[in-house]
């Protein structure tokens, strides 16, 4: 391993750290009521809405101090980027062990980051499908400390073994295909349906 490659590990392991701690210890909630200041005063918008708004409106400092803040500490953004991190190391680990991938290391990150990255959305896909919406709007640290680590060891493992992103891919193809099939059979379905009661 180079000196480079050394370096880039090492950083990756500290920002993996540094974002995890900070999805931890950060609760999200008023910075993100800084942004969305003027969503919370919407006509529309319910009482108890209102109650949670900031006291007095935000100035262009307090929404430039809560950005750089929601996007490293909420936990949306924040699993992103420990999934990416996650596979980089266990692109790194392999490298180290394997003389197969010894190639330039810019494609080893490239396709560990996209790995990561594509558990990330499969992760989202089915917690869309599954959770509240109050999982995204106010997630606790609880759901974060389960959440964080198993994706990130799953990532790492991706990244380390690819014929397992390879079983990913077939597996996430399969289920897209049989998708795509059920709502084309239940479209023909409701057409026959249609044309019967006409």
């Amino acid at each position: 391993m180079t000196r480079n490659e050394k370096a880039i590990l090492l950083t990756a392991v500290s920002l993996w750290l540094g974002l995890f701690t900070a999805g931890i210890l950060e609760n999200t909630t008023n910075y993100r009521n800084l942004i969305t200041y003027h969503d919370w005063l919407a006509p529309n918008a319910s009482d108890s809405d209102k109650q949670l708004a900031p006291k007095s409106p935000p100035t262009r400092l307090d929404r430039a101090i809560a950005w750089p803040i929601v996007l490293v500490a909420y936990s949306v953004p924040n699993l992103l980027y420990l999934c990416i991190l996650a596979s980089v190391m266990g692109a790194f680990l392999r490298r180290t062990g394997d003389s197969i991938s010894a190639g330039p290391i810019a494609n080893t990150l490239y396709r560990s980051a996209l790995a990561g990255f594509l558990l990330y959305l499969s992760f989202m896909a089915g917690l869309v499908t599954i959770a509240s919406a109050n999982e995204f709007v106010a997630p606790n640290q609880d759901t974060y400390i389960r959440r964080a680590p198993v994706l990130s060891v799953i990532c790492f493992m991706l990244a380390y073994e690819p014929k397992l992103l390879e079983l990913l891919l077939e597996r996430l193809r399969r289920f897209s295909q049989s998708t795509i099939s059920s709502a084309e059979r239940s479209g023909r379905a409701d057409s026959k349906d249609k044309d019967s009661t006409s």
